[in-house]
């Protein structure tokens, strides 16, 4: 009896493409019957069910190894019940006859039936042999049976077949797929003669689970050894050089493709042109895609994708076109994708609305990725409507295309429709994707809601998806943005591995919260880990340079992303520096840095220097800024209020007043400064002198009350053009109740002792206020959180955590 009892449900395949299973080795028949058939010579499986009808009439089928040999054709060929049914009307069988069976099924993909037919073997009392074993392991990788596949490995040791070849490459490939790297690495060690196959499986396994740098060191350690690789093995170093960015590597690898003859290979050509439109040299895709002899669906849509994902979207659009009407290449659903990825790019809804008509026509338009497409491509372009239309029409709804909506609804604005749409999911029998996840998160740190964020996080975990890096980035976003950041960090510190992404989210929220050199330290290490940062990484360590006042480091770093990572700065890069400066009260070296740009300054470059201005107390810089902000957005209306507050605070009241007025007549309306708090899962807002909350009468009782005790702390009201932040020059007497005041006070009355309270503005902090909560921390104990559109402000025991510096 088998010693490996095992129930076998139907997984869902996960087929191991592109490694090639050997044959099963055929012993050649004695007897003479065998040799009146030429079943190895036979040039087409349509003839097979002839052949087998000819050998049942004369009797030859009779023979076990004229069977074997049908059997084993007939699963070549893909025939595999068949090949079954001939198995099962045998009379008597041999191993090779299971062998052939076993990896007749493997090949075909059908894992489960393929470890069915293997235990039935081990019941009928035969002992495994290399084929057999090398087969069902293959079979464990693809149905993610590795507890069998480990009993099987146990009984490969027992039975003497640790050290064949073939046996330790299915070993490698099942422990490689399920991610024991280690286990399979070290089987790989331990091979005497490691052929090509071995190796590829191991790069394969590596690049797969994102060990991009493990899987190009040891094609390396291949090559070095002077094995022959396949187009497979090239296939998969490619991806992994790819997926890293590793375009140095890429390009080696590419000449040693040319070098061995396989860049003529389509498989190859397809991950070439794949690896340089994911580090943006379309270029070097275009040739290769030039020169290919030959045109098919793979390598024109991964062109189309290539041209799509690097903002070219009119190039994809003709290639889509050209590859219809001059090649006549039918289109498949990845195409589409690609193609619908493309009209996102080009802002026109008619385009999209005609691609839309064309997959109704060709018959795509039921495909699942491809209605995820059409979602995603409708709710990007605004059109939220027809995005909720096309999901309602899906015959079959999948975690994407649920995703896809949740998103679509978020970027539209529709914030709470959005979380109300999770929730039903999220009940619903669809499990949510780590897309779905993340976006959610996403809406969570968009709203500071950190109570449904920690909401979000346990069902992250419960999902099995802590480790995703998209994820986990979505949620250090979210803890810093909610005022959190030791959370950021804890999520981040449990990663088993780190991308980009994850140390870009944690240099970001180092960022908001003003702890520079913690933002500048990740950054180091970062880079040690052989990270390469890309141009968001250096927005975020300059904008903590910028916040933290570490101006030398930032015009070190400035001057570091041309010169050691080839980044030209854009424009973002450039107001980051400008803001740096100005902060420090470098105005002078400010302006110059502006008048030297090698672009045209834009509003948010002007915008930067005006706040400065304003800090710094300069009126003449301050109107030669706003007038410059003001001919490229006229109707921003941060250059008019900082202006007349410039004005107030220089005493030029009428003039203050002119430009309050200016600002009325071209009908430029000031953004409300608004300051909210959450209390028991309710969210309170408050404007300046706010005169609606249900208790505000108490909570005016609370701040007055608070006045005495401030002042004898220490605390100078701040009488002038920053109380203006939030009330449009009205009443100076406003300044005692500002919103962030008002909440503060609300958050005091309604909290326990000690509890800290968290405020968040949608308008800077204006300095009066800031004071003033600098000393009721004091005064009441309390840590306070506010954070303001600028950064994070961290108040404890009279201080704040920027140092007055913001």
């Amino acid at each position: 009896m088998s010693t490996l009892p095992i129930l076998f449900p139907t997984p869902p395949a996960l087929p191991f493409r592109g490694l090639p299973l050997p044959r099963t080795q055929i012993k050649s028949p004695k007897s003479d019957n065998c040799f009146k058939v030429s079943l190895k010579n036979l040039k087409s499986s349509a003839q097979l069910p002839t052949l087998h009808s000819h050998l049942l009439k004369t009797g030859l089928l009779s023979d076990i190894y004229t069977a074997n040999t049908l059997i084993h054709r007939y699963s070549e060929s893909g025939c595999i019940s068949q090949a079954e049914q001939l198995f099962n009307e045998m009379p008597q069988r041999n191993l090779v006859s299971w062998t052939s069976l076993i990896s007749g099924y493997t090949r075909s993909g059908k894992s489960c039936e393929a470890l069915r037919i293997f235990t039935d073997m081990l019941d009928s009392g035969f002992c495994p042999n290399e084929f057999a074993f090398g087969s069902a392991l293959r079979a464990c990788a693809e149905s993610g049976y590795v507890s069998f596949g480990k009993q099987l490995h146990g009984l490969i040791v027992k039975t003497g077949f640790a050290q064949n070849e073939f046996v330790d490459s299915g070993l490698i490939v099942m422990y490689s797929k399920s991610g024991n790297l280690d286990t399979a690495n070290g089987i790989l060690v331990r091979m005497q003669e490691k052929d090509a196959f071995s190796w590829t499986a191991m790069v394969v396994g590596y690049t797969n689970r994102g060990y991009c740098f493990q899987a190009i060191t040891l094609f390396v350690r291949m090559v070095e050894e002077n094995v022959w690789p396949s187009e497979y093995t090239f296939t998969s170093v490619l991806k992994a050089c790819s997926s890293s960015e590793s375009i140095e590597e890429g390009v080696q690898v590419h000449c040693y493709a040319i070098k061995t003859g396989f860049e003529q290979d389509l498989s190859v050509r397809v991950s070439l042109v794949d690896l340089y439109t994911k580090v943006g040299d379309l270029p070097s895709a275009q040739l290769i895609y030039d020169r290919s002899p030959v045109l098919d669906v793979i390598l024109c849509t991964a062109m189309i994708g290539g041209f799509a994902h690097n903002k070219r979207p009119e190039l994809a659009i003709e290639l889509f076109l050209q590859m219809l009407e001059e090649f006549e290449i039918v289109p498949n659903e990845f195409t589409f994708v690609n193609v619908i990825s493309a009209c996102v790019g080009i802002h026109e809804p008619r385009l999209g609305a005609c691609l839309h008509a064309l997959l109704t026509k060709t018959g795509h338009r039921r495909v699942v990725q491809v209605e995820g497409a059409l979602i995603d491509m409708y709710a990007k372009n605004g059109d939220i409507t027809s995005a909720c239309r096309v999901y309602d029409n899906m015959v079959e709804k999948d975690a994407m295309s649920c995703s896809s909506i949740l998103a679509g609804l978020s970027s539209n604005g529709r914030d709470q429709e959005a979380l109300k749409f999770y929730s039903t999911l999220h009940q619903s029998h669809l499990k949510p994707d780590p897309f779905a996840l993340a976006s959610v998160t996403e809406l969570c740190a968009k709203l500071a809601d950190q109570i449904r964020g920690r909401q979000i996080h346990a069902q992250v975990i419960k999902h099995g998806h802590e480790n995703d890096t998209c994820i986990a980035s979505a949620l250090m976003d979210m803890y810093s943005k909610s005022g959190t950041i030791e959370d950021a960090q804890f999520v981040f510190d449990n990663l088993s591995q780190r991308d980009r992404i994850a140390w870009t989210a944690m240099i970001d929220g180092y960022a908001e919260h003003g702890q520079g050199l913690k933002a500048l330290e990740s950054f180091e290490r970062m880079k040690e880990e052989g990270i390469i940062p890309n141009e968001v990484t250096y927005v975020s360590i300059l904008y903590a340079c910028s916040h933290a006042g570490l101006v030398a480091e930032g015009l070190h770093y400035f001057h570091l992303m041309s010169l050691d990572h080839g980044i030209e700065p854009v424009i973002h890069h450039y107001a980051c520096m400008v803001d740096l400066l100005g902060r420090a009260g470098r105005l002078e070296d400010a302006l110059g840095f502006i008048n030297s740009m090698p672009i045209e300054p834009s509003a948010l470059v002007w915008r930067a220097f005006l706040g400065a201005c304003r800090l710094h107390r300069n009126l003449k810089m301050g109107i030669h800024a706003s007038e410059r902000l003001l001919e490229l957005d006229p109707d921003d209306d941060s250059a008019y209020v900082l202006l007349a507050n410039m004005y107030a605070e220089a005493g030029q009241w009428t003039e203050s007043h002119r430009v309050r007025k200016l600002m009325s007549m071209r009908g430029v309306t000031k953004v409300p400064g608004l300051s909210w708090i959450e209390v028991k899962n309710c969210f309170h807002v408050f404007g300046a002198g706010d005169s609606i909350h249900p208790q505000k009468e108490l909570i005016y009782r609370t701040l007055d009350d608070l006045n005495p005790e401030m002042k004898a702390a220490g605390y100078v009201p701040k009488i002038g053009s920053s109380t203006l932040q939030d009330v449009d020059g009205e009443e100076d007497r406003l300044a005692c109740y500002h919103s962030e005041k008002l909440a503060v006070a609300f958050g005091l009355m309604s909290t326990p002792n000690g509890f800290p309270i968290r405020i968040f503005k949608n308008l800077r902090v204006c300095g009066d206020c800031h004071s003033a909560i600098k000393i009721i921390s004091l005064i009441r104990n309390r840590a306070i959180t506010v954070r303001d559109t600028s950064r994070f402000h961290h108040f404890r025991d009279g201080k704040c955590s920027c140092g007055d510096y913001w």
